[in-house]
């Protein structure tokens, strides 16, 4: 049997195993210039990006003020009277399992939103995910202020945590997503921050409710979660959409036009569209390779 040859030519390579050398070199200058720029050439040229992960992250103010609240209602008389049980003083008091209760039922719903975010994002992007969790509150809000009893509140409580789950992992991950390595420490801390807003707003509005001792003392403060979902909602419609999770659904033009949306591309000189997209694709391109074969 004849042995083959060393002058035979070797197999050639496929198209899609040759190298784009292009898009390489465009992908690593994206990458030099991101980690090169400076906090103010970061503000200068990604200013829209800055202001809608800002705007991503607000949702977050209704889950530290429902948080906040709940816990400061089990010492608040209008609260405690319906849902109390009565002393031997005549005064009402939440029971201590009760009070464990509602707040692990909040935590369980906070889990299991956890849990769903990465699929509900990964197939829906992150505007939907946020504006369909915002629907969501506004619903579950109605049970917890018309609920006249602890179970159906804890029903409620673990309901409404399910959205408050998909708040912080997507506002967080939106913003290390459209904006640059500079501005991400910022911007993820302002989550954050966020959430200490919110706690602060239900430690100031209880304390200017002192005064109604009726049912409408604590039904108040909990409708006033109604006033975030409108304008959020409103302004997460508006925004653009992350342009790694478009380029990840191979929508290669919306990426680009979102990218536009959230930079200002003529503030910086070393800035190009073309060197972001291809970073954006190589990066999306990487990780597939490395995510192969794995669950």
């Amino acid at each position: 049997m004849a042995l083959p040859s060393c002058d035979d030519d070797p197999k050639p390579l496929r198209k899609s195993e040759i190298p784009n050398h292009d898009a390489i070199s465009e992908a690593k200058r994206a990458t030099e210039a991101e980690h090169n720029m400076s906090l103010l050439q970061a503000l200068k040229s990604y200013p829209h990006a800055v202001g809608w992960s800002i705007l991503f992250s607000t949702s977050l103010v209704i889950e530290g003020y429902d948080n906040a609240l709940l816990a400061t209602l089990y010492a608040y008389g209008p609260f405690q009277s319906p849902f109390g049980i009565e002393q031997p003083d005549g005064s009402y008091q939440i029971t201590s399992a009760w009070q464990s209760g509602l707040m692990n039922g909040c935590l369980v719903g906070q889990i299991l939103g956890l849990f769903a975010t990465g699929m509900i994002v990964e197939r829906f992007g992150y505007r939907k995910s946020i504006i369909a969790a915002m629907l969501v509150c506004i619903a579950f809000i109605f049970i917890i202020i018309f609920t006249k009893s602890l179970p159906v509140l804890l029903v409620g409580e673990i309901l409404i945590g399910i959205p408050w789950g998909v708040f912080p992992t997507t506002t967080t991950t939106y913003a290390s997503e459209v904006c640059p390595v500079i501005l991400r420490p910022y911007l993820t801390t302002y989550v954050n921050l966020c959430w200490v807003m919110g706690q602060l707003i239900a430690a100031g509005l209880l304390k200017g409710m002192q005064g109604p001792s009726d049912e409408w003392g604590y039904k108040i403060p909990f409708a006033i979660q109604w006033i975030w979902p409108v304008p959020i909602i409103i302004g997460v419609a508006l925004a653009p959409e992350s342009s790694w999770w478009l380029i990840r659904k191979d929508r290669s033009e919306e990426a680009r036009n979102a990218l536009f949306r959230l930079t200002v591309p003529e503030k910086d000189p070393n800035f190009n569209i073309d060197d972001t997209m291809a970073m954006i694709r190589s990066t999306n391109d990487l990780e597939k390779k490395i995510s192969t074969g794995t669950f």
